[in-house]
């Protein structure tokens, strides 16, 4: 059963212990500094939840969500992901909304893009997809491994 461990706004942070992971649902528009302010709490909340649980995954469900500026999808790729891996985040999934399917992953595509040019670096594995619960299925897949 998922509990919410923080809520911005009308966003939230949920865990699910019967995957592990944190569920991190953007809901409308986030300035910048929302948005940072946001992700910043989910990594704080990560490096705890890891502590207990030892594996854990994470899914940002932007599906609710307005767009990200390039500026913030920047910081996320090259600041934030790689604090992600140090945190021990190896494996993240997106869920993108359905009607802007096309739009949505050409932003992800971006951040993937962005966090992939440091080739020398490892990296989280990051799928997309339409909902959470594909999502969790996933993850509780590579999570066993």
């Amino acid at each position: 059963m998922q509990t919410t461990l923080y809520t911005q706004g009308a966003s939230t942070i949920d865990f699910d212990p019967s995957v592990p992971c944190l569920v991190i649902s953007q809901v409308g528009f986030l300035t910048g500094e929302e948005f940072r302010q946001l992700q910043e709490k989910a990594l704080e909340l990560y490096t705890a939840k890891k502590k207990e649980h030892g594996k854990l995954a994470s899914i940002s469900n932007i599906k609710e969500s307005d767009a990200i500026d390039m500026e913030s999808l920047k910081w996320a790729a090259e600041d934030l992901a790689p604090r992600h891996y140090q945190a021990g985040n190896r494996y993240s999934a997106v869920i993108l909304p359905e009607d802007e399917y096309a739009l949505a992953s050409m932003n992800a595509e971006i951040f993937m893009e962005e966090s992939g040019k440091k080739i020398n670096e490892p990296q989280m594995e990051t799928r997309m997809f339409k909902d959470v619960k594909s999502a969790k299925v996933w993850l509780e897949e590579v999570l066993k491994m």
